[in-house]
């Protein structure tokens, strides 16, 4: 069983991957990500690692058995570790699970406007984005993999505005929340 897991959860450019860097730095335990899962799944089976299609491969694998795919994305670690931080839950069933094999769990929701996540998106280099029009982002930011993005806000301990709210609060309420 997995002692802790901080699941961070949150729409494109919320802010996902900066938190759990962050988590990760000051706890001192992995990050876990479904993202990179996903894109080294499809660099390995020769296929395309563009958002819309690691999107399209997630939703796939949710359909077809969501255990097994919580269950593969934490088998590629090297090793299970006994506290994580899981970045990039997009699915009730995920976190349900993930609640389930951990001794303790907290889940943090990152939350941001559409325009500023918007403006992140146009200034991060990442191999899985093209820059695409503001119409166009809220198309992929609407895709049925996110459907349940807002359903997961309500089971989440913590919600954190990244519009403008310090990143340095939420180290205590997670350590407050493990009892350190």
């Amino acid at each position: 069983m997995i002692t802790r897991t901080i699941g961070v959860i949150g729409r494109i450019c919320s802010g996902k991957s900066t938190i759990a860097k962050k988590l990760s730095a000051y706890f001192n335990i992995p990050i876990v990500s479904f993202g990179a899962y996903l894109t080294q799944y499809s660099k390995n089976n020769n296929l395309p690692t563009d958002r819309e299609s690691l999107q399209n491969l997630g939703n796939r694998f949710i359909e077809e058995d969501s255990s097994k795919f919580l269950q593969n994305v934490l088998n590629s670690q090297s090793t299970i570790p006994d506290s994580m931080i899981i970045e990039g839950i997009r699915h009730l069933s995920i976190q349900q699970e993930l609640s389930a094999i951990s001794e303790k769990s907290v889940f943090i929701f990152l939350d941001a406007s559409v325009e500023t996540r918007y403006d992140r998106y146009r200034n991060r280099p990442r191999e899985s984005d093209n820059i695409v029009s503001y119409q166009e982002f809220v198309t992929i930011d609407n895709h049925i993999v996110e459907s349940e993005i807002d359903l997961l806000k309500m089971k989440c301990q913590i919600i954190i505005d990244t519009n403008s709210e310090s990143y340095e609060n939420i180290f205590k309420q997670v350590a407050a929340f493990f009892g350190k």
